[in-house]
């Protein structure tokens, strides 16, 4: 048998670890396929399958996508359930010494991704992570993209129809399991069957309770909120596994991730999926969309972060006497003062989503254009501030005190990035002039070279 050429040798090597993936590798301007992986893509993303020689008889199947273009591309293919593997170029080819080093730098799943060209602006992309044992079970739903958590345990007799109420109420994209959760048919064929999407199984040597109270203590520092994980281990297998394989498939720390939210019972009112389904609370019976359901009537939020806020408030609604009238008070103040509600809807309206930006830029994944956006947005923070200064009701007041005006980040930002900046790092031409005196050097050098060669040139 022909020996495999040496670029082919490091694709397998790679390929082996990330076997259930697609797995997209970086060769140049390209993310190349191949094999198997190349027979899937090529079809679902109606490319031409061509070859490459390997070294062996047979031309390995082939087929590729623009590395600048590739998001449109991975997320057909994340929307369809598969697990794209990102493989870069991890040194200079210029410095290589032979082959250049490759690795894998992140996975997309549908629960992981953190791409707005990705995502629907106006719902949570949930990651759910289920953890059943004989007497209870514990449930986390993470949103990587906005660092959201949401924790939830119960000793129900019903484990079943609690858990399908909460995947219900959540809609995740993704969902991993323990095998005994996995082993509930009605569990097992509603997140098939029902939210349409596939789950995964986690091996019982991930449940260490020791390593994953470590893991989960790494990322929240309230003493108030570790001691409900004492309280319950289901909960922290729940957690801590979803931590674990969101670290595995992001390839980062996950900073963002450093608060959660512990549901309470008896702050919402409980609903089964049946009535969640016959009020049409976010979507209707028939058609399944949005226009006609309560959600779609309540909604003229103007920013993405609102339209999630306002959907998580539709699908659990309060019955906590002291929220309401929170909620109430400061509807009330804002209904009766249109100027201000005018003024505050203006500045919304020039608002980017700020959350899932923030998310990228902590992930280092932002571009600069997306730095030029964020900053068009902080800008907007000192006049809602401002508008907010004299406000009587509690949650208003409560915001007024919360808002940072990032005024470091705005600086920042608008002193070294150019106005209208390049898509890619490769482009050039992003940092602003006068930011760096070495790069301001530079382009003068190679200024001087380029208009002394095109001198030559013409003289010729």
């Amino acid at each position: 048998m022909a020996k495999l050429s040496p670029m082919m040798e490091q694709y397998f090597q790679i390929k082996q670890n990330y076997a259930d993936t697609l797995l997209f590798f970086r060769l140049g301007d390209f993310y190349e396929m191949f094999f198997e992986d190349a027979k899937i893509a090529s079809k679902e993303l109606e490319l031409v399958l061509t070859g490459r020689d390997c070294g062996q008889e047979e031309r390995a199947p082939m087929c590729g996508v623009p590395f600048h273009s590739a998001d449109s591309y991975i997320a057909k293919l994340v929307s369809r359930g598969y697990k794209v593997a990102i493989c870069e170029q991890v040194e200079d080819p210029a410095t290589a010494k032979g082959i250049v080093k490759r690795d894998v730098v992140r996975i997309v799943t549908p629960g992981t991704v953190i791409e707005s060209n990705m995502l629907d602006e106006s719902k949570n992309n949930y990651l759910a992570s289920v953890f059943v044992s004989d007497k209870s079970c514990g449930l986390a739903f993470v949103d990587v993209s906005t660092g959201e958590v949401h924790l939830d345990c119960t000793t129900d007799n019903d484990l079943s129809e609690y858990i399908i109420n909460r995947l219900g109420c959540y809609s995740p994209s993704e969902v991993i399991l323990n095998k005994y959760a996995s082993s509930i048919k009605s569990v097992s064929d509603f997140i098939k069957n029902r939210l349409s999407v596939d789950y995964q199984i986690v091996s019982e040597k991930d449940y260490n309770l020791d390593e994953l109270n470590a893991e989960i203590r790494s990322h929240i520092s309230s003493e108030g909120d570790l001691s409900k994980f004492d309280e319950n281990n289901s909960l922290v297998f729940a957690f801590g596994v979803a931590l674990l394989y969101l670290k595995g498939v992001q390839k980062n720390n996950l900073e963002n991730i450093s608060e959660v939210d512990f549901y309470n019972e008896s702050s919402f009112l409980t609903l089964d999926l049946t009535a969640r389904r016959n009020l049409e609370l976010t979507e209707t019976q028939l058609r399944r969309e949005k226009k006609g359901s309560l959600l779609w009537v309540l909604d003229h939020t103007k920013t993405a972060m609102g339209k999630r806020l306002i959907r998580n408030w539709v699908e659990q609604p309060l019955i906590n006497y002291s929220s309401i009238i929170l909620r109430q008070n400061a509807v009330e103040e804002l209904s009766a003062d249109t100027i201000l509600l005018d003024s505050l809807m203006g500045c919304m309206a020039d608002m980017f989503d700020i959350e899932r930006i923030m998310t990228r830029v902590v992930y280092g994944s932002a571009n600069a254009k997306e730095l030029r956006t964020l900053s068009r947005t902080i800008e907007q923070l000192s006049t809602i501030k401002a508008n907010l200064s004299s406000v009587k009701s509690k949650m208003l007041s409560g915001i007024f005190d919360d808002i940072d005006l990032l005024e470091d980040v705005y600086d920042l930002i608008n002193s070294s990035i150019c106005d209208d900046p390049p898509l890619t790092v490769r482009d050039g031409g992003m940092i602003r002039d006068g930011y760096n005196e070495e790069l301001d050097t530079l382009r003068e050098r190679r200024n001087f070279w380029s208009h002394a060669c095109y001198t030559e040139t013409y003289d010729k």
